[in-house]
């Protein structure tokens, strides 16, 4: 899904330069760098984008109160944007579920719709408390605000309405899914995971009137503000980064999804399946709001077997929106589902009500929920993907280096600290066929490759520099927005994405390789 990096040498054994007895090249071919989008971490197609962070001791498991511990970083659902929550004057009218945040087209029949959620809810017991209401917010879509301050229990929901993995895998689609596939000889390049199940549940639900989770499925937005759904104009706010490749590369594997096992469902179980209305929109609809709307599994189900990797969609508590460092906590009984604030001051009477979707890069933020956060850039991540060049006739010997020394071709950077990871690779990437014998030498146990000897680390921080100037160039070249279709808010989610990835490449251009490159020179003033 990446570019990569290449790093060549433009010759394994190379004559040294007469005034400072370096070798010349040992260069990289640098090509891109890939930001971290997509779920930041290099995620695989079958794992959840939604983790618990680790948490302390364990709470207390009784029958009547399974409680999950505090989950400060939980991810949430809407993509929103973390401005004030000041409920705003004009927006005061009440606004029902339907008006989830960013639909960008109402719908004909979208006061129908929510008078069947509101039935849903109803008829399962789901129900906000009269502390809190459902209101339209300027820049928000909707959220949920205070009626009174609130100091403990936000809402509670029954476990009857949570959309969990379970209930997918037991339901008659999540069979009819399982039959239809169980024999089919899977491509290769297409990877159908329990997510494929989940997005075909999705469909289904939503499409059919009989349907347990239809109402609610109906209810959300039709279309989200992620840059799936952007014009090409938009599209090109996001040139010379790759975020416009992985926002390509995704929707080019979902579209081999959905036409491998789409006609096998639709064939076989037309009637859950129905081949003449859904279409592949839908199927990028299911995978949206499984990215923006989805909570952990735990959160919505204690009872799972530790098994279940795809979260759980979670009504009415999905209309809580983004802010960062919102004390939440999740109790999870045999039969509800309990949010509660845990600050040490109460919420006060006409507030937002937040969740928090925990610390991600707003390369995160945008690919998953559609929307990027102001003062984030202590959170903003590149990626950066190191390939050794198959001309290089030392790329096998590199290789093995690599996996000696435990280190990957994908390293994360940001404006927190150096990288010592990619300064291994790249150490390694530049070397010559000796040096590559003496960093074999070096026990595993060691654990990392610090130094090996001064031209190396020359050649290393000349490949690093070189790499951080042609990023910054792609970067700092904002395009123009070529069609009028362009949404002011897009535009402004694209620059500010822009802005995080230029802070942090900034700060190693700036900061910590002028820093770095003293230090090593001082430490090994005797080879300098």
């Amino acid at each position: 899904m990446s570019d990569e990096i290449v790093a060549t040498p433009l010759t394994t054994t190379t004559p040294k330069n007469k005034r400072t007895g370096r070798r010349k090249g040992a260069r990289l071919e640098i090509l891109a760098l890939e930001e971290g989008g997509s779920g930041g971490r290099n995620r695989r197609k079958d794992e959840s984008p939604w983790t618990l962070p680790a948490t302390g001791a364990s709470a207390n498991r009784s029958s009547k109160n399974r409680a999950i511990r505090t989950i400060p970083n939980t991810v949430s659902v809407d993509p929103v944007c973390d401005v004030d929550g000041t409920a705003k004057p004009d927006a005061r009218k009440r606004k029902r579920a339907t008006a989830h945040a960013h639909t960008d087209t109402p719908h004909p029949t979208e006061r129908s719709k929510t008078t069947e959620f509101d039935k849903w809810l109803e008829k399962h017991d789901c129900k906000l408390p009269q502390s809190l209401e459902i209101q339209a917010l300027d820049k928000y879509g909707c959220g949920i605000v205070t009626r009174v301050p609130i100091a403990d229990q936000i809402m509670k929901i029954p476990l009857t309405v949570v959309l969990s993995e379970d209930k997918v895998v037991q339901s008659v689609e999540g069979q009819a899914f399982d039959t239809a596939l169980k024999h089919e000889k899977v491509n290769d390049n297409v990877n159908l995971t329990p997510r494929c199940k989940l997005y075909c549940f999705l469909m289904s639900q939503r499409n059919s009137t009989t349907s347990f989770f239809g109402p609610y499925l109906r209810s959300l937005p039709r279309r989200y503000n992620t840059p799936y759904y952007w014009s090409p104009g938009e599209l090109e706010l996001l040139n010379g980064t790759t975020l416009a490749n992985s926002v390509r590369d995704t929707t080019a594997a979902l579209t081999s999804e959905f036409n491998l096992c789409w006609p096998l469902l639709s064939h076989q179980f037309p009637n859950l399946f129905p081949a003449s209305i859904i279409t592949f929109q839908d199927y990028l609809w299911a995978h949206s709001t499984y990215t923006s709307r989805g909570f952990p599994a735990r959160v919505g189900d204690t009872h799972s077997s530790g098994t279940l990797t795809l979260g759980c969609l979670l009504p009415l508590v999905d209309l809580l929106n983004h802010r960062h460092g919102t004390p939440i906590e999740w109790n999870t009984n045999d039969t509800e589902l309990i949010v509660k604030h845990c600050g040490t001051t109460s919420i006060g009477a006409n507030r937002q009500v937040f969740n928090n979707y925990g610390t991600k890069s707003n390369g995160e933020f945008l690919l998953g929920y559609g929307f990027c956060v102001e003062d984030n850039l202590e959170y903003d991540t590149v990626s950066v993907v190191v390939g050794i060049s198959s001309r290089d006739p030392l790329h096998r010997q590199k290789m093995e280096a690599m996996e000696h020394f435990g280190v990957t071709l994908q390293c994360y950077l940001n404006a927190r600290h150096l990288s010592i990871e990619l300064l291994q690779v790249l150490r390694i990437a530049v070397m010559d066929e000796p040096e590559l014998t003496e960093a074999n030498k070096i026990p595993k146990e060691s654990g990392s490759l610090d130094y090996i000897n001064a031209e190396n680390e020359l050649n290393m921080m000349e490949s690093l520099e070189r790499l951080i100037q042609q990023s910054l160039a792609k970067i700092s070249n904002v395009p123009a927005v070529t069609h009028t279709s362009a949404s002011s808010t897009n535009a402004r989610n694209a620059m500010l994405f822009r802005t995080g990835q230029r802070h942090v490449l900034e700060t190693y251009m700036n900061t910590f390789l002028p820093e770095y490159r003293a230090r090593v020179t001082q430490e090994h003033a005797d080879e300098f």
